[in-house]
């Protein structure tokens, strides 16, 4: 495999400049000499130096190469996209961080809480999805196994949550909170804390775990449980003019 690096030499070029420049200087390594070409220079590659108004665009480049290209200048490796004008400026896309977690109840209706390691106060199973695609019912499971062995096999959506940021300590983010019923006999039995993660388990009240969690996860916590549709919040809290 060819390796290749990005001249440094366009940093001061607008972006799509930049893809188009490392973009064709790799279409350009990859040709024959212009004594061997048949058809003459290829038309598809926009150079750093060629003047405004030629007629080469980025869009007239391979998909694969600008993807390429802009992989090289900006680190983006997942996204896919092209740039229609070479004047354009092109921002980067938000990244949100989400969460996804479970209210999961023994045969007396008491909640399932966990005592982390790793922060104060007590939380519900879940965390973070992972950033290769895991979708929020996927970490929900995931989590849920990996932080008390608990095998989820089915669930309702019942609140998102949306946790504003506060820089530079706190993201903020989506939380998408699960409800996965009731465990059953063999599901308590295999109950097996994560080492060096969750220190104890306990299953509470509402009253109970009220005063345990945290001022978010609580007020998520109180009005997820018991409804019959999926609620909006922002900060653990109802939104007024968003109805479900």
């Amino acid at each position: 495999m060819r390796e290749w690096a990005v001249d440094r030499s366009t940093e001061t070029l607008p972006i799509a400049a930049r893809v188009a420049a490392i973009a064709g200087r790799r279409d350009a390594s990859d040709q024959p000499p212009p004594h061997a070409s048949r058809a003459g220079p290829r038309s598809s590659s926009l150079h750093a130096n060629a003047p405004e108004s030629a007629s080469s665009t980025v869009r007239a480049l391979p998909e694969r190469r600008i993807a390429e290209g802009r992989r090289a200048a900006t680190g983006v490796r997942r996204h896919h996209w092209a740039v229609s004008d070479p004047g354009e400026t092109v921002h980067a896309v938000p990244r949100v961080p989400a969460s996804a977690g479970a209210l999961l109840f023994d045969a007396q209706s008491r909640l399932l809480v966990l005592k982390p390691s790793y922060k104060r106060g007590w939380t519900i199973p879940g965390g973070q999805l992972e950033q290769d695609g895991e979708t929020p019912w996927e970490a929900c499971r995931r989590e849920t196994r990996e932080e008390c062995g608990i095998e989820i096999a089915g669930g309702r959506l019942v609140c998102v949550d949306f946790r504003p940021p506060k820089p530079p300590r706190r993201p903020g983010g989506l939380r998408f909170l699960f409800d996965c019923g009731e465990l059953g006999a063999e599901q308590l039995e295999g109950v097996r804390l994560q080492t060096g993660e969750i220190l104890e388990c306990r299953f509470v009240d509402l009253d109970e775990a009220a005063r345990l969690l945290s001022g978010p996860v609580r007020r998520r916590v109180l009005a997820a449980v018991g409804t019959d549709r999926c609620l909006y919040l922002e900060d653990g809290r109802p939104v007024d003019s968003v109805h479900a």
